[in-house]
């Protein structure tokens, strides 16, 4: 079976406005620091399951997941690499990637987006908005995971 790194079986109940129903998620997420355990209490509060890896490696070697939470800054190799490789991989090509990291310059913004990142996010990480744009970047792939599916069904969709 393929190794799963985060699951999310939950109705999302987020402080405030945000209003996440209720999904299955898989996620990835790596480093284990104090700021990277707050982030990860953040993401339990709202019924992720979080299982870490610890180094570029180990995410590449990853199963299959629905999003991948990645710092530019790696003990082994740099996000951004560890990124572009993912995105060569036919099976994580169309995982989301959200880099969630220290560096807050617009250059290193546009850089984590220009190697496949599909959002960019500085910390200190604001837990509920995480969540909600995790939930967000999941269900947009879930939307293109299902046109595809439709595709190869009816060539005319």
């Amino acid at each position: 079976m393929i190794q799963r790194f985060i699951r999310r079986v939950l109705g999302l109940r987020a402080p405030g406005p945000v209003r996440i129903p209720k999904a299955k998620h898989s996620l990835a997420r790596n480093r284990i620091s104090p700021a990277a355990l707050k982030v990860c209490e953040g993401l339990r509060a709202g019924g992720f399951e979080v299982t870490h890896v610890s180094t570029g490696i180990d995410a590449l070697a990853a199963g299959e997941h629905d999003l991948i939470l990645l710092d530019v800054v790696l003990p082994d190799m740099d996000g951004l690499e560890v990124c572009r490789q993912l995105k060569a991989l036919p099976r994580l090509a169309p995982v989301p990637v959200i880099f969630l990291t220290s560096q807050s310059s617009p250059e290193a913004e546009v850089e984590g987006l220009m190697a496949g990142g599909i959002d960019y996010i500085t910390k200190p990480v604001n837990p509920p908005i995480l969540r909600a744009r995790a939930h967000n970047h999941i269900e947009l792939k879930r939307s293109r995971d299902a046109l595809e599916r439709l595709a190869l069904l009816d060539s005319l969709t």
